[in-house]
């Protein structure tokens, strides 16, 4: 009887020792295929992150190849451009005919300038009539593309003559305030000023 037990024993032993060999057998042939996994997740990680860089790098190269102070540039050429738009309609006027030149400086006004700025030399005199006419320009501008406002100071020449008497230049410090729509810029309100200093070459700082 004691040696059945024994035996029983040993063979009981026997199978777990197998099994722990085939237990193990099996652990260390699955780790080299969870090494290869990682491995290639390892491998298409990087190659990801090189694609990325690859794409960082052309977003800066493309940044770095704009002008400097492109975009703001471009706006004070728009900016002086409506301004001189805006002048030569104002001012290129008669006095008995400021209707007119009212009509086409409200292309480039506001709502609000249109209710507000006021004919330029108005009268409704046949018999003195007041011709007027820009015959220069110099304009300043600043403005804030985040807030949408500008503001234009036009040191500016404007010749009057009464009838047919002798053309007469007189100058004028123009300060116009801009606000910009979805497309344009527009002019909201104007200041006119006698001055009787030369015109500046520089303005804003």
């Amino acid at each position: 009887m004691n040696k059945k037990i024994v035996s029983l024993i040993g063979i009981v032993f026997l199978v777990g020792a197998c099994a722990g060999l085939l237990m193990g057998k099996t652990i260390l042939d699955s780790k080299p295929e969870s090494n290869v996994t990682e491995k290639a997740n390892v491998s298409k990680l990087k190659k990801e992150n090189e694609a990325l860089q690859k794409e960082v790098r052309k977003a800066d190269e493309s940044v770095k190849e704009l002008p400097k102070q492109s975009y703001s540039n471009e706006e004070m050429k728009g900016l002086d451009a409506r301004a001189t738009d805006f002048i030569k309609a104002y001012f290129n006027t008669k006095s008995n005919e400021t209707d007119k030149a009212m009509e086409a400086a409200g292309k480039f006004m506001t709502e609000k300038g249109k209710q507000t700025i006021l004919p330029f030399a108005k009268s409704s005199s046949e018999e003195m009539v007041v011709t007027v006419s820009p015959y220069l320009s110099n304009n300043f501008v600043r403005f804030d593309s985040v807030v949408g406002t500008a503001e234009v100071m036009s040191f500016s020449i404007i010749k009057s003559q009464v009838n047919q008497d002798q053309p007469l230049s007189a100058k004028y410090l123009l300060r116009l305030s801009l606000e910009k729509n979805e497309t344009e810029w527009l002019v909201d309100d104007l200041t006119i000023v006698t001055i009787n200093q030369d015109l500046p070459s520089t303005y804003y700082p």
